[in-house]
């Protein structure tokens, strides 16, 4: 799951990646059973301490598991 984060003057809110160091977009996994809005909500407030707004879901796609 990766989620875009706007303030309300068009920046973007980035995270630094634990795994290279390089900066990218708010990331995470779904819990089992999890939707998409709620997880993304989640991670945001999980990963950066910041309470968003979930405005639109652009895409949904699957993947197999992760361990």
């Amino acid at each position: 799951m990766s989620a875009v984060v706007v303030d309300g003057a068009g920046r973007i809110l980035l995270t630094r990646r634990a795994d290279n160091g390089l900066w990218a977009v708010v990331s995470g996994i779904l819990e089992p059973g999890e939707e998409p809005g709620p997880a993304a909500i989640r991670e945001i407030l999980e990963e950066t301490g910041v309470e968003a707004e979930l405005v639109r879901i652009t895409s949904v796609d699957t993947a197999g598991p992760i361990t």
